[in-house]
C-alpha cells in the first residue's frame, strides 16, 4: 500500500468537500520566514510532524503552542526529532480547534471471508481507538455504496449531532475511496464544531498499483511503515514498476544484536521467513528482508542481488529457498552471477551461502560455481530436497548457518 502523509490526505479530503483546519506546510528552510508565517495564523496553533509514524503525540511529534516564543521553540524541537528518526523535515502548522465531540470515521478494505470488500467503521474518536470495543462495523456493497438507512439508524441510536452531515461525509469519502483505489481512509478525530464537522486528522492508504494514476501523489513505495523509505528501498521498488514477471521485494532493517551482519535474499515467502528466523537464532544480524518469487526473470534477481550487496558493512550474502521452488533456479543463478561479478570482483573470499531446491537447482549450483570461479569467492552451496529434520531444522538451514558462521569467524 501507498500511505499518504497527513497533509496529502487533507488536500484530497478538501477536493471532495470535507472541511479541514486552516494549515500551512513548513520545511526547515522556512524557519527563516517565521515572521511572515505567524501573520497568517492566530494562537493557539498545532504543530504536527509529517512522518509515517503512529502515535505521534506520544512521541513528541505533535505540539499545541500558545505563544510566539513557544511556537519557535517547539518548531525547532520537532524538526530535530524528525531528523533523529530519518524523516523529511516537514511540519504542518494548523489552527487549533477545540473539539466538542470526537468521532472516528473510516472506510477500509476487509479481507475477511465474510466480507471481502469495503467496510465502514464508526465510533468515539481520539487516541487509543484500537483499544476500544465501541467501534461499529457496517459492510458496504461496493457497487451500491453505503446503506444510508442502516447508517442513519446507528447514528440516531448513538445520538450523533447533525447526523445528516455525517451521511454526506460518508458519501463523499466513499466516492474518494473508489476513485483513488483506496485500501483505507480514516478520519480521527472527526469533530463537531459550530461550523459543522471538521477532519482534524486523516490517514489514507492507496493500492500501489493505482498510485501512478494520481498526479497529486508523490512517488511512494508500497510499504506501510512508520518511517521514510531508504534510498535502497526506493531503488528496489523501481524494479517492480511495469514489470509483473514474478515479484521482487526489499526492506532494509538491521535486526540488531552482536553477530555478523548478513544480506538476506529469500525465495518462497513463508519458508524463507522461517529460514530467516533460524539465521537469527543462530546468532546472525540481518540487514534486510528480500524475496524474489513467482518465477521472476534473471534481470530481477540481478537487480535485487546488487541492491543487497550494496548494503554497507554486510559480511556475507545468504540466499534461502527452502522449498520446491516454482521457478527455474538456473535463471536465479544467472542473475546472481552477473551481480556477483559486478559487485564482488574486488572482494576475494567474500562469503556466499546458498540453500536451494526444486527446478534445476543442481544446474543452478553448477552455473554459479563455474561462472564465479575466477572471483575466488567463498561459496557455500547446499542443493537439497525439502525435508524437515527430526530436530526441526527446516530444510538444513541451521546446518548452512553453522557452516557460514565458522567461515566468517575463521576469516576474522
Amino acid at each position: 500500500m501507498v500511505r499518504l502523509y497527513e497533509y496529502e490526505a487533507k488536500n484530497i479530503l478538501n477536493k471532495y468537500g470535507i472541511k479541514t483546519p486552516k494549515r500551512l506546510l513548513l520545511t526547515h528552510r522556512d524557519v527563516e520566514k517565521l515572521d511572515e508565517i505567524e501573520d497568517i495564523f492566530h494562537y493557539p496553533l498545532v504543530l504536527k510532524a509529517q512522518v509515517l509514524h503512529g502515535r505521534r503525540a506520544r512521541s513528541g511529534l505533535v505540539k499545541i503552542v500558545k505563544t510566539q516564543k513557544e511556537f519557535r521553540h517547539r518548531l525547532i524541537e520537532i524538526f530535530d526529532s524528525i531528523k533523529k528518526i530519518g524523516g523529511q523535515p516537514r511540519v504542518l502548522i494548523e489552527e487549533y480547534i477545540q473539539p466538542k465531540k470526537e468521532y472516528m470515521l473510516s472506510i477500509t478494505t476487509s479481507n475477511s471471508r465474510y466480507v471481502k470488500g469495503p467496510i465502514l467503521l464508526f465510533g468515539r474518536g481520539g487516541v487509543d481507538i484500537e483499544e476500544r470495543r465501541e467501534v461499529y462495523k457496517i459492510p458496504i456493497n461496493y457497487i451500491e455504496g453505503p446503506n444510508k438507512n442502516e447508517i442513519a439508524r446507528l447514528l440516531k441510536e448513538l445520538e450523533v449531532d447533525k447526523y445528516e452531515e455525517i451521511l454526506t461525509i460518508i458519501d463523499r469519502i466513499y466516492k474518494l475511496y473508489k476513485e483513488y483505489d483506496c485500501r483505507l481512509i480514516e478520519i480521527n478525530p472527526l469533530t463537531y464544531t459550530d461550523i459543522g464537522y471538521i477532519a482534524l486528522d486523516a490517514r489514507i492508504s492507496i493500492d500501489d498499483n493505482s498510485a501512478h494514476k494520481h498526479i497529486d501523489i508523490n512517488e511512494r513505495i508500497p510499504i506501510e511503515m512508520d518511517r521514510e523509505a531508504t534510498s535502497l528501498e526506493k531503488a528496489a521498488y523501481k524494479i517492480e514498476l511495469n514489470d509483473y514477471r514474478g515479484i521482487s521485494f526489499f526492506i532494509e532493517q538491521d535486526t540488531g544484536g552482536e553477530g555478523p551482519l548478513i544480506g538476506f535474499h529469500g525465495i518462497g515467502g513463508g519458508g524463507a521467513l522461517i529460514g530467516l528466523d533460524i539465521l537469527l537464532r543462530r546468532g546472525f544480524r540481518v540487514a534486510n528482508y528480500s524475496d524474489t518469487s513467482g518465477n521472476p526473470p534473471a534481470s530481477k534477481i540481478y537487480r535485487i542481488a546488487k541492491i543487497i550487496l550494496s548494503i554497507p558493512n554486510i559480511e556475507a550474502y545468504v540466499l534461502i529457498s527452502p522449498n520446491i521452488a516454482n521457478q527455474e533456479m538456473w535463471y536465479t543463478a544467472l542473475g546472481l552471477v552477473k551481480a556477483f561479478r559486478e559487485e564482488l570482483s574486488n572482494r576475494p573470499g567474500f562469503p556466499i551461502a546458498i540453500l536451494w531446491g526444486g527446478n534445476k537447482a543442481s544446474e543452478a549450483s553448477r552455473i554459479l560455481v563455474e561462472k564465479t570461479r575466477d572471483l575466488n569467492l567463498t561459496l557455500i552451496i547446499h542443493t537439497v530436497d525439502p525435508v524437515i529434520s527430526p530436530d526441526g531444522d527446516i530444510y538444513g538451514v541451521g546446518e548452512l548457518a553453522d557452516e557460514l558462521m565458522q567461515v566468517i569467524r575463521h576469516g576474522e
